[in-house]
């Protein structure tokens, strides 16, 4: 009985998350567009920003043709200032921890994660909670 009551009000507790996928999904060129100017926006004046010019992107083509595809070990030396306590390196947002990760080319990589970042994460899972309820 308890189990069963835990279990609906985790139900109910991811059902906000889940009902703003479903919002997002009706029209996803729209929330993407808003997502990248916002993105852009506000890490504009970081180091990785400003040496891809943020501020003068537009549109997901300017983003795709300035900004190259990046492999972990590219970043690397930011990840270092992070480690550092330095500020708006990848990211405006404080870094709360660096979050280890293991990949298939290195032992171990460091993953920069922030507030909002944890945010997203917790919506995706609360949306696929939801669905596996369903």
């Amino acid at each position: 009985m308890l189990t069963t009551a835990l279990n609906a009000a985790w139900y109910l507790s991811n059902l906000p998350g889940y009902w703003k996928l479903k919002q997002h999904l009706a029209n996803p060129g729209v929330r993407q567009r808003r997502l990248l100017k916002r993105l852009l926006q506000s890490n504009a004046g970081t180091v990785f920003g400003q040496r891809y010019g943020f501020s003068d992107i537009q549109h997901a083509r300017d983003y795709q043709s300035r900004v190259p595809i990046h492999q972990y070990d590219d970043l690397v030396p930011m990840i270092e200032d992070i480690k550092l306590g330095k500020p708006n390196v990848l990211t405006r947002e404080s870094v709360t921890h660096l979050m280890p990760s293991s990949g298939s080319t290195s032992a171990c990589k460091l993953i920069p994660y922030t507030r909002s970042l944890q945010r997203e994460f917790d919506q995706a899972i609360a949306a696929w909670i939801v669905d596996l309820y369903t």
